[in-house]
């Protein structure tokens, strides 16, 4: 079993290993590949048709105070793309690898950027008002608030905050889920974590 990953913009500089040789002149063609244990992940750059949203080039999400170890990316969402460690997954977990944020931690603190480097776009981005849920609902709810708990706009002079306050009902894992759309311009930017309530 293998996760796939397609790429519109040329394989990703955060990938390990990646195959100089893909590019988006190249597509389709795999950048990079690996097994861990009986999942491994695919990354292919593809050539995607006009018209079809490609990720917001120059938008991430930098994590700035959930307390995960130290092994796993404070970077979020690096060019509209989740970084591994925040991927999405059906179970929460305290597996190796992925973003485990304590139960001592009461409040989130995301920002959402706008890269000064040049990528050809716009040097500003108007997003919706965050998606944030939990599967398990029993266990944990979750509040947002900073300045684009209601949606606006990030540019690369001024970045916004997204506070996520965490609420246990009982002990246990939640995964938490954060969707940035872009008024349907591009990909939304998507990334989870698990919240552990109790120890």
């Amino acid at each position: 079993q293998a996760d796939l990953y397609l790429h519109c913009q040329g394989c990703p500089d955060w990938l390990p290993q990646s195959n100089p040789a893909c590019t988006s002149a190249s597509a389709p063609c795999v950048c990079a590949a690996w097994e861990l244990g009986c999942v491994g992940e695919v990354h292919m750059v593809v050539g995607c048709p006009a018209g079809i949203p490609n990720y917001r080039k120059g938008f991430d999400v930098y994590d700035a105070s959930t307390g995960i170890k130290e092994d796993i990316s404070k970077v979020v969402i690096k060019d509209g793309e989740v970084m591994p460690g925040w991927t999405d997954e059906d179970q929460p977990s305290k597996a190796s690898g992925r973003a485990v944020v304590p139960g001592g931690v009461k409040t989130a603190l995301f920002y959402l950027m706008i890269s000064d480097e040049p990528t050809g776009l716009s040097k500003s981005q108007a997003i919706d008002e965050p998606d944030v849920f939990t599967d398990e609902t029993d266990v944990l709810t979750v509040t947002v608030g900073g300045t684009s708990a209601q949606g606006g706009t990030v540019t690369a002079d001024e970045m916004l905050t997204l506070e996520l306050d965490f609420h246990c009902r009982k002990d246990g894992l939640a995964n938490v889920h954060v969707e940035i759309s872009f008024r349907n311009q591009y990909y939304p930017a998507d990334y989870a974590f698990t919240y552990q309530c109790g120890n």
